[in-house]
């Protein structure tokens, strides 16, 4: 279906992770670092990744690729990572709330890059 779209699309805009990059000792790190991955987790970043970067190559899709770091949203109950472990033990009443004001924030940084 995108390609069947692809020449009307304006962009195409892909939400990936950090976790693409891997373990890295250097940090910060950039975006011309290898992306790598020891865990599935990350793998499964850096192959959402590649395989966005392939359709843009082959096909001439209007691709960009977002990598964030500590995105928060429904469900994320990993209360060692520090944006649910903050939100967790913070005085904001209603997680509803805060869930839709993080999403906003990520909304509207994803418009401006595209």
């Amino acid at each position: 279906m995108l390609l069947d779209n692809g020449p009307g699309l304006e962009q195409i805009l892909v939400a990936s992770s950090d976790k693409a990059y891997g373990a890295h000792k250097d940090l910060p790190y950039s975006e011309s670092v290898a992306l790598q991955g020891d865990h599935p987790y990350d793998v499964s970043k850096l192959c959402t990744d590649m395989i966005a970067r392939t359709y843009a190559n082959t096909y001439g899709l209007p691709v960009a690729i977002t990598r964030c770091a500590n995105m928060y949203g429904g469900g994320d109950l990993n209360w060692n990572r520090i944006v649910p472990g903050t939100m967790r033990s913070s005085s904001i009443a209603s997680r509803q709330l805060s869930d839709l004001m993080v999403n906003q924030n990520v909304i509207m940084f994803m418009c401006k890059i595209l």
